[in-house]
């Protein structure tokens, strides 16, 4: 008897999707903590979807629930990009980075709808957040430390202040954070209040991660929640949600103003010339001159690319010939995924990119699923000045919660179909 009620208890277990939330949660907070760390929390994911009651069946009808499928052709293009490749080796190892492009959408889709809603999401968010929290607290112990040896205040300061992850992608994660803390509305309790402190801790240190990217998307979602507030006219979220977060900002550019000179040489470069802009060695003059090139370099095979494995190679060449010291030196990819992905696979893979960009936020925009849309346009911004997509930090990520908030929005969907 004892025996049978176990059964039935874990039976029970996972068919409520216990197992897919303990997880999920590993995963989520796992997430900023890089490439050495996350592969492990994705195995025991998607692990936990295949044991799960009901994982494997069809549900019907399938609805908006098909378009997941948009970031699996994108993967499938670059296994196709290995036909007129020559470096195999780093094509089959690119194949391996975006492997998430593939697992994740197919894993939602095949996993029964019932364990994603917004139940999940808060218990997903907070998990993310927490992450982001730890993985800053220990860059920034480390970058003390050095600043102890060197007693030089830029030990805080850009690479320095993120041990796991390049700046851009962090200050990415916590801006996100920050709008899904607001979007989830959590009710003002203890536990809210400790996340929102978590959240004006990342937003202080967002400062010392130096990302120009990072601020730019900081800006937006500020806008984009008091544009929200205003509309709603939930008048009272303005101090703690938009005067809060941007006076933390502001209090850390006082205390720790050298970041403001990475933007102020950035809007200085953007009038150089290019043959000023080729010896700054500047990040921002660096991404206009790449950008030039690789465009050169896709237009002259616009329908094929250079081939999943041979873009790097082609670049670099494509650098050395134009004289980009710095960009061949440190071997750098296109830094703009829609460039990146029309080099390597040409205009069958920018169309691809596009729609799977195009078509969830039209979606959630007419949905009005605003931390989905919010989502889509802080990382479409992202991977304008990044390629995001060639690195497991932006892979992960995208195809985690891209996977998650349009399996949310769809089942959705589909119920009001079938109310219909």
């Amino acid at each position: 008897m004892t025996i049978m009620t176990e059964k039935i208890g874990i039976k029970a277990w996972l068919s409520q999707g216990k197992q897919v939330q303990i997880t999920g949660m590993l995963l989520a907070f796992a997430l900023p903590f890089g490439k050495v760390y996350v592969p492990p929390f994705i195995a025991l994911f998607l692990i936990s979807l295949i044991i799960s009651p009901g994982f494997g069946r069809l549900e019907k009808p399938l609805g908006a629930k098909k378009f997941l499928f948009l970031l699996p052709v994108y993967y499938l293009l670059h296994v196709l990009g290995l036909l007129w490749t020559d470096n195999i080796s780093y094509g089959l190892s690119d194949l391996e980075i975006k492997a998430s492009l593939l697992l994740f959408p197919l894993f939602f889709f095949l996993a029964p709808s019932r364990y994603f809603d917004a139940a999940f999401l808060k218990k997903i968010v907070p998990a993310f957040l927490l992450g982001c929290f730890v993985s800053v607290v220990i860059s920034g112990i480390f970058a003390f430390g050095m600043y102890l040896e060197t007693k030089d205040i830029c030990s805080f300061y850009y690479s320095n202040s993120s041990i796991f992850m390049h700046t851009s992608y962090l200050s990415m994660y916590i801006v996100f954070a920050l709008y899904a803390l607001y979007a989830l509305d959590f009710k003002r309790s203890t536990f809210f209040y400790f996340l929102f402190g978590l959240t004006l801790f990342l937003v202080f240190y967002l400062n010392l991660l130096s990302s120009k990217a990072g601020l730019l998307s900081f800006i937006f979602v500020i806008a984009a929640i008091l544009f929200e507030i205003l509309i709603k006219r939930k008048f009272r979220l303005i101090l703690v949600f938009v005067v809060f977060p941007v006076m933390v900002y502001l209090a850390s550019s006082y205390f720790f103003p050298s970041s403001s000179s990475r933007m102020i040489s950035a809007v200085s470069n953007l009038n150089q010339s290019e043959a000023v802009l080729n010896t700054t060695g500047e990040s921002t003059a660096d991404r206009i001159l790449i950008w030039k090139v690789a465009y050169r370099l896709g237009m002259s095979q616009p329908f094929t690319g250079t081939g999943t494995g041979d873009v790097k190679d082609e670049l670099i060449k494509t650098y050395v010939d134009n004289g980009l010291t710095y960009p061949a030196q440190l071997k750098l990819n296109a830094h703009n995924q829609f460039m990146q992905s029309f080099v390597a696979l040409g205009i069958p893979a920018l169309i691809i990119l596009l729609i799977s960009f195009i078509v969830p936020l039209w979606v959630s925009i007419r949905r009005k699923y605003w931390l989905y849309t919010v989502f889509i346009l802080v990382f479409g911004f992202n991977i304008l000045v990044e390629s995001m997509l060639e690195v497991q930090a932006g892979i992960v990520f995208y195809a985690f919660w891209n996977s998650l908030l349009w399996v949310i929005l769809a089942n959705g969907l589909n119920q009001k179909n079938q109310r219909v």
